[in-house]
């Protein structure tokens, strides 16, 4: 499940300071506070609420509940942004990839439903997927 992967990937990456083999910047006071209180939150409200008010079992229930359809949910925005026809796709690493940055984000990504309230409702703007790789 990719939402649980995530969740606990992060954790390597904050400790090893690495991410894909980049070091990572080291991180403000304030951005640790945020991702300690992030993890905290997402912990307390998908499995420790749920545990105390339910029982340990639905927790888990709910905590695999959350992560599958969030899972799905995250699988759906990528495949409806990123693999349609008319997106580019670089080629294998041996052959020259485009170098500009913002001009690769525009891309390798697409738009979806541009103007419909509902689209952007249930997707949190993730229908503009182009303007969420740039900005």
């Amino acid at each position: 499940v990719i939402m649980i992967r995530w969740y606990f990937a992060d954790f390597y990456h904050y400790f090893a300071n690495d991410f894909n083999g980049s070091k990572l910047y080291p991180p403000s006071k304030s951005e640790k506070i945020l991702f300690w209180l992030g993890k905290l939150t997402y912990f307390c409200y998908t499995f420790l609420i749920p545990s105390i008010l339910f029982g340990v079992g639905w927790g888990i229930v709910y905590y695999l509940t959350f992560a599958i359809a969030a899972s799905y949910s995250f699988a759906f925005q990528f495949t409806v942004n990123h693999l349609t026809p008319e997106v580019y796709w670089p080629p294998s690493k041996t052959l020259q990839v485009e170098k500009d940055w913002a001009k690769l984000q525009i891309m390798t990504s697409s738009n979806y439903a541009e103007g419909s309230f509902i689209a952007t409702l249930f997707s949190g703007g993730l229908n503009y997927q182009i303007e969420h790789h740039l900005f």
